[in-house]
């Protein structure tokens, strides 16, 4: 292992819409990483950014770096684009043409966050769906990649 592999990152997480970063500080980024997790909201725009990323990743042929992508807060009482008829798992595995890991929205979250807690802390299991999710694709992310085989 040579210097730039030992202090690449592991993972690179990128949230969209609002990417926040330079085409040359996210081409850098996805050159450098060792896998990429994309994460996507129910919104149009944020599956164009993540259709934006993914097609750079295609140009870098970075694209064999691509973990299953996150659909995040998807209120699975409407789980359906109201504008395509599609559901939205659909379009975003369409957008990165891997099935993606949904964490369902939770009620929850928000009232934890009002009260200054972090979630994962004082939420279990149980009561929680959104917070199970988040650890099921962390066993996810340790089964694909093990930290000392990445």
């Amino acid at each position: 292992m040579n210097t730039i592999e030992a202090i690449s990152p592991l993972y690179v997480i990128i949230d969209t819409p609002a990417l926040g970063l330079s085409y040359d500080t996210l081409t850098t980024l996805l050159e450098a990483s060792t896998n990429v997790v994309l994460i996507a909201i129910p919104d149009h725009s944020s599956l164009k950014a993540v259709g934006n990323v993914v097609n750079l990743m295609h140009d870098l042929k970075a694209s064999n770096k691509l973990l299953k992508p996150i659909l995040n807060m998807l209120n699975i009482k409407y789980p359906i684009d109201a504008v395509s008829g599609y559901p939205w798992t659909k379009l975003l595995r369409d957008v990165v043409g891997i099935e993606p890991h949904v964490i369902p929205y939770d009620d929850l979250f928000p009232i934890v966050r009002q009260a200054l807690e972090i979630e994962s802390l004082k939420l279990s299991f149980y009561e929680s769906p959104a917070l199970d999710s988040i650890f099921k694709y962390i066993d996810y992310l340790m089964e694909t990649v093990p930290p000392s085989q990445a």
